[in-house]
């Protein structure tokens, strides 16, 4: 399995990624060593994902930007950890869009937990890690 490291990420999802560490999994962490980590990259199943999670409101020509904000390497993954997404529908909703039905993420289970912040904004998807399968039903 592919590995990138967190500090190779954009740097406004890098950051967001450090302060959802900071602020709901380790308030002592140190910025420069959260960026030094590596983390696995893993495949998403879009079909996990039903079509009401996604954004309907987006149109053909914006479901086609964020296509192609896949073709930067930067900005192309999207965010799961502990079985879910926690940044990347927008894309994803454009990948499905065209009838794609995997997309890479970076999991970042063990670094973030989704749980506190995630309420009212859930959404499960399906992915192999190292360690598992991550497989959980919508709430």
């Amino acid at each position: 399995m592919k590995r990138i490291q967190i500090g190779k990420l954009d740097r406004a999802i890098r950051e967001d990624l450090y302060n959802m560490h900071a602020m709901y999994t380790n308030p002592d962490a140190n910025e420069n060593l959260f960026y030094q980590k590596f983390v696995d990259i893993v495949e998403l199943d879009l079909n996990s994902i039903p079509d009401n999670q996604l954004y309907q409101h987006m149109n053909k020509e914006e479901c086609q930007e964020y296509v192609d904000i896949l073709k930067n390497e930067e900005t192309r993954f999207a965010v799961v950890s502990d079985g879910k997404l926690l940044d990347g529908m927008h894309r994803i909703t454009g990948l499905k869009s065209i009838g794609e039905k995997k997309m890479l993420a970076v999991d970042l289970s063990g670094l973030i937990d989704p749980h506190p912040h995630m309420a009212g904004h859930i959404c499960d998807v399906e992915y192999k890690s190292n360690k598992v399968t991550r497989k959980n039903k919508l709430r």
